[in-house]
Parts: structure tokens; C-alpha cells; sequence
């Protein structure tokens, strides 16, 4: 056996004990200027496919009307109906996970027990949560907040641990829901302006850019680390715009147009057409608002204004994609 022979076995059993990860070889590669393929790439949903995601909904529903029919049967019997239930699913699957080679029917069954697993766990946490809920019938800021770092920590742990992207970012999503959650939870017992909830939630958008960077550097891999930044951008932006209905409106809808023309210059460095997407619908909506707000008393020129909005930032997404965006 040569000396290259030799080195790939060793990487190979290396691999299979755990000693080293595909993030590593990765980080290697990176380093040489190369890409490191990834296997089992994910194509186009197949009609069966679609079945087995289907049926996983299909049967998470019926998880759901089987907990409500127990429901005074005590919180033991919830818990284990829901969150139990669905710690069995993902065990199932990931029985499939560690075979050595797996058709295409048991990779979706794979994924729909992933799917029906994650939805009842989500589920669960929260019937545990409301069962932990004191002297209320109903869910506190507090309660629901506990319950998503449990459940976003769960989902980044096992989706870390088989190696699926999907469930770890199922996770950064759960884990980062729980911030405003809790800030709610303080606001809501003092007199705060409705300013500073459009803010809370635009800082969550921004928290969830920044945890899906963290996770994927470590556990999906970087090219992963931006995808929820369209989300994180139209959560902010969206937030902003909310807020100039508050009492100083004006001042809100100013910072909007500032941080769309940021979002512009964003794009073009990131080369993001989402980026740009979002930033022309907010500019749009932006200037409608200011039109038909403050010139409503003359119907003509809002409309004028509207319009002139509208083809210029036709135009100007227009030139920044065909002439900065490759």
C-alpha cells in the first residue's frame, strides 16, 4: 500500500471514530483554496418526498387532537403525549441515520420522523411550560421564553449531533424568539412607549443574523452563516416602519430611509439580491406612506409622489443589479 493509500484510510477511520469531523477537513481545505464537496446534496423535492412530509404533519395533528382529549389527564400525560412522543421519532430516526446505507424510502422516512419529532417537541415545551405556568390559564412572557431556550438549545444540540443543518437552524430560530419574549414579559409590567417593542423586535432580527453566523462557523458550516439574513433585514426594517405609526413618526420613517440606503451599499458588498429586494420594498412602502400622510390633504399630489417613488426605485434596484450585482 503507498503513502497516499495509507493517508486516506487513516483520514477515513479518523473520520469514522470521530477523532476529526467534515468541519475540519473543511477548515483544512479552506486553507488551500479549496471547497470541500459535500455529499447527498439536496435537490428538488421529489412527489414522495412530499408524501412523507405530508403524512409527518398529517400525523402531528393528530398528536395534537390526542393531547387535547387527554388534556385533564394531567401534565404527565401531556408531556410524554407531546414532547415524549416526539424524543421516540427522533430516536427512530435516528436509527436510520447511523445504517450504513439507507434507500430512498427510509431517507424519507427519515425526514418526515426528523420533521413529526421536531413539531412535537415544539409542541411539548410548550404544554410543559404552560403546565409550570402559576395561578393562569394562560402562557406568560416569561414561561415562553424559558421554553424556547430549552427547545432551541435541544434542536442545535441534536441537529449538531446528526449533523443536519435544517434542525439547527430550526434551533438559532427557537433560541433567538426567546429574547423578545422575555423583554416583553419585563415591558409589559411598566408604562413603555410602543416604540420600544418595534425596537426589541428589530435587535431580535439583528440577534439572528448574528447567532446563525456563530452556529454555522461551528456546526453547518460558513457558506450557511447568511441565510436567515433576508429574514433578519425584513424584521428590522419592518419593525422601523411599524414603528413610525408611534407618536414621533417622522422621526422613525427618516431612520427607515437611512437604513434602506445602507441596506443598498449591504447588497452590493455582499452581493445579496434578496438584500436588495427587501431594501426597494421598504423604500417603496416608505414613500407611499410619506405621500398619502402628509400631502393627504391633496389626493393629485400624493398620488404623483407615490408614482415617482415608485419608478425610481424601479430604477434604481434596477441599475444597482445589472451594474454592481454579478
Amino acid at each position: 500500500m503507498d503513502k497516499k493509500a495509507k493517508l486516506l484510510d487513516a483520514v477515513s477511520a479518523a473520520l469514522k471514530d470521530g477523532t476529526i469531523s467534515r468541519g475540519d477537513l473543511q477548515k483544512l481545505m479552506s486553507r488551500h483554496g479549496t471547497k470541500l464537496i459535500k455529499e447527498d446534496q439536496p435537490g428538488r423535492l421529489s412527489a414522495v418526498d412530499v408524501m412523507f412530509y405530508v403524512a409527518s404533519i398529517v400525523l402531528f395533528a393528530a398528536i395534537v387532537a390526542l393531547v387535547n382529549q387527554v388534556w385533564d389527564e394531567g401534565l404527565a400525560v401531556r408531556a410524554f403525549l407531546s414532547a415524549g412522543v416526539g424524543a421516540l421519532f427522533w430516536a427512530a430516526a435516528l436509527y436510520f441515520l447511523i445504517r450504513p446505507r439507507t434507500s430512498d424510502i427510509e431517507r424519507g422516512m427519515t425526514n418526515a420522523l426528523l420533521l413529526t419529532g421536531s413539531l412535537s417537541i415544539i409542541f411539548g415545551g410548550f404544554v410543559i411550560a404552560h403546565g409550570y405556568t402559576p395561578h393562569s390559564s394562560d402562557l406568560s412572557f416569561y414561561a415562553i421564553s424559558i421554553a424556547l431556550v430549552v427547545l432551541g438549545l435541544v434542536h442545535m444540540a441534536f441537529g449538531w449531533q446528526i449533523k443536519r443543518a435544517l434542525l439547527l437552524l430550526t434551533g438559532v430560530l427557537l433560541f433567538t424568539a426567546s429574547f423578545p419574549s422575555f423583554a416583553f414579559g419585563i415591558l409589559g409590567e411598566t408604562d413603555t412607549p410602543f416604540f420600544i417593542y418595534c425596537l426589541v423586535v428589530a435587535t431580535s432580527g439583528g440577534l439572528l443574523a448574528y447567532i446563525t453566523r456563530i452556529v454555522a462557523r461551528y456546526g453547518v458550516g460558513t457558506e450557511q452563516g447568511r441565510i436567515f439574513d433576508p429574514l433578519a433585514v425584513f424584521t428590522i426594517l419592518m419593525s422601523l416602519y411599524v414603528a413610525s405609526y408611534d407618536d414621533s413618526g417622522l422621526v422613525w420613517l427618516l431612520v427607515l430611509v437611512m437604513g434602506i440606503i445602507g441596506l443598498f451599499y449591504l447588497s452590493i458588498i455582499t452581493q445579496n439580491k434578496l438584500l436588495l429586494g427587501n431594501g426597494s420594498f421598504f423604500l417603496v412602502l416608505a414613500i407611499i406612506t410619506i405621500s398619502f400622510r402628509y400631502f393627504s390633504g391633496n389626493a393629485a399630489i400624493s398620488l404623483l409622489i407615490s408614482a415617482a417613488g415608485l419608478l425610481g426605485t424601479a430604477v434604481m434596484a434596477a441599475h444597482i443589479n445589472r451594474r454592481y450585482i454579478k
